[in-house]
């Protein structure tokens, strides 16, 4: 049975997913949860880039735009680079912290490690 998401069923989401940025259905399936939660604010910004390849510049949280989160090098994909401006929008100073800590406690997953990190103990997992 197929879930409906605000935007499109999830096995559409994964499906182009794993055709636009080549990651396993796994990842794929993961990164299309976060998107069916995706903050009523983003999800206009984020149908557009589904559609056409152009995300908006005025699509921003906290000074963080996809394109920002790119090029710093915190993930590859306009897709998951929605689901850290998701985590940005609905838990702000977990996302601010995880962000001022550094890139070593990228998961693949950006909202489930924030709320992971969120509720932990503080230890520093992911430091290598």
């Amino acid at each position: 049975m197929s879930s409906k998401t605000w935007f499109e069923p999830i096995e559409v989401l994964v499906a182009g997913i794993v055709a636009r940025d080549g990651c396993s259905v796994e990842e794929a399936t993961a990164i299309a949860r976060e998107l069916a939660d995706l903050d009523p604010s983003l999800q206009s910004a984020f149908k557009t880039w589904w559609e056409t390849g152009d995300v908006s510049a005025d699509c921003t949280v906290h000074g963080y735009t996809p394109r920002r989160f790119i090029d710093d090098g915190w993930c590859k994909t306009i897709a998951v680079a929605f689901t850290w401006m998701n985590g940005l929008k609905k838990r702000p100073e977990e996302a601010k912290r995880v962000l001022r800590r550094g890139r070593d406690y990228i998961r693949p997953s950006p909202n489930e490690w924030v709320r992971e990190e969120a509720a932990g103990d503080g230890s520093e997992h992911g430091k290598g």
